[in-house]
């Protein structure tokens, strides 16, 4: 994973976790003054006609470009100009850097993962979606591949169904607007990611792959109080999106396949997204009711200690199509607990 890839990372969720102002991230971006372009950027109003508050501005900022530098703001606030909400806005280059299943957000059922099957199925593929090129692929670099990328499309098949839950959820316990249309949008992601998944597994097959059934109970239940959404976002949110978002910037740096690079930066985009919503509503409960802390605390660090990349376990060199090896994927996991997950926890607890 490049330095660069997890600075930008990192900065957005601590920006998330509350551990960054507008003010910290501007003091701090002038040490790089000389390596740093200062632009004016403009964004709508919110839809009651008052410009965001600087945190929302950046996230929005971030959003309208993904593969920008990171970004900060010269000074706090907005200027009105022609009905717009402008900012003047510092893109740092100077501090570049790097991360790591590519799962997105998993659906917990007594506490585990629900599951998908795949199957050959027509209507998930998406015909506008360049393919990864297979000439000279063995048999059985082609099965793992297809292997590889069916999981996948499974694994963010069933996140649909996280989000879902995880809106409803937020919608239970009066959770502002932005976080709803965060979970929302999740949604429509995880089945844009679905789909991308099924398309290069079904490239890789030879034949049409998508989901299969999946086993949902009669009744999915909802945490409708503030310290069980708390719990469950550290479990699904906070370190899972965030190992997910670590690992598809290190399949990315090893995939030079342009079709695979160019949909893993795609994912990896939204993955950041859902990462840093997840931080930002652990934030948001928190600050609604104190008294959670510690539950919420001891849920966060039983998750990170259930981390894992035990299912890379293939050691046939397949990188070029974005299927990590075993080490570099374990490697990812250590770079996202140490240099991301825990400095947001302890922002977060003020440890």
């Amino acid at each position: 994973m490049r330095s660069s890839d997890v600075s930008s990372l990192r900065k957005r969720l601590l920006l998330a976790a509350g551990a960054l102002t507008a003010v910290a991230i501007h003091g701090g971006s002038r040490a790089h003054a000389a390596s740093a372009d200062v632009e004016t950027t403009c964004i709508p109003p919110e839809l009651n006609g008052q410009c965001p508050s600087d945190e929302v501005a950046l996230e929005r900022i971030y959003d309208k470009d993904p593969e920008r530098c990171a970004s900060s703001l010269e000074t706090p606030g907005a200027t009105l100009v022609d009905g717009q909400c402008c900012y003047e806005v510092r893109f740092d280059c100077s501090t570049m850097i790097v991360g790591c299943s590519i799962t997105g957000r998993p659906l917990l059922i007594d506490d585990r993962p629900l599951s998908a099957a795949t199957r050959r199925i027509e209507g998930f593929r998406d015909p506008a979606l360049p393919l990864p090129d297979i000439t000279g692929l063995s048999h059985e670099e082609r099965r793992i591949a297809a292997l590889h990328w069916s999981r996948i499309g499974a694994a963010e098949y069933t996140s649909i169904a996280g989000f879902q839950r995880f809106a409803l959820d937020l919608f239970a316990n009066g959770a502002p607007p932005d976080l709803l249309a965060g979970a929302a949008r999740g949604a429509a992601d995880e089945l844009r990611h679905a789909r991308l998944a099924f398309t290069f597994a079904s490239a890789f097959a030879g034949a049409p792959i998508g989901p299969g059934e999946v086993a949902l109970p009669a009744a999915i239940p909802l945490h409708r109080t503030l310290s069980e959404l708390a719990c469950a976002t550290a479990r699904e949110g906070c370190t899972v999106e965030t190992l997910s978002a670590c690992l598809l910037a290190e399949a990315r740096e090893h995939a030079t396949d342009p079709a695979i690079h160019r949909a893993l930066g795609r994912m990896l985009r939204d993955e950041e997204r859902h990462s840093a919503l997840a931080w930002r509503t652990l934030r948001w409960a928190l600050s609604m009711d104190p008294t959670i802390a510690r539950v919420t605390r001891e849920a966060l660090d039983r998750a990170i200690r259930g981390l894992t990349t035990e299912d890379f376990s293939n050691d046939m060199d397949l990188s070029r199509f974005g299927v990590l090896r075993p080490g570099d994927a374990r490697a990812c996991l250590q770079t996202a607990i140490v240099q991301l997950i825990e400095p947001c926890r302890d922002a977060i607890f003020g440890t």
